[in-house]
């Protein structure tokens, strides 16, 4: 959801806001991002295009329907870069069952700490 002010009748989609907060929160695990890979500089340009004081986007380097077609791309690509990290999700994500390999604690059996108290009585709590 974008915000948008309308100025003399006509509408403006502000983007800035929003990408500037999305550009923040890939910093935060930006080693993770693979921000030097071809697909991901792609689909976070049209984001970059608008983020910060450093934003390229002006009516000084790009006509009004270049930033409209930037400004459109920020959706389509946010989405997929959320696909691309549900793919991920999901190869990293273990299949099959979990397998103990030691048998469950009961709530009666001896604390494992070593106290001589039961479980539920120790460290349950």
């Amino acid at each position: 959801m974008f915000e948008e002010s309308v100025v003399d009748g006509k509408t403006y989609t502000i983007v800035d806001e929003w990408c500037e907060g999305y550009i923040r929160g890939v910093a935060l695990a930006s080693e993770q991002w693979e921000l030097d890979t071809m697909e991901m500089s792609i689909l976070l340009a049209p984001i970059k295009a608008f983020q910060g004081e450093q934003a390229f986007v002006t009516d000084e380097n790009f006509n009004e329907q270049e930033i409209d077609n930037l400004r459109l791309a920020i959706a389509p690509n946010a989405r997929e870069i959320h696909a691309f990290w549900l793919a991920r999700r999901a190869q990293d994500s273990p299949t099959g069952t979990v397998r103990r390999s030691e048998p469950k604690l009961g709530r009666n059996d001896p604390c494992f700490c070593g106290s001589g108290k039961k479980f539920k009585k120790c460290c349950l709590h």
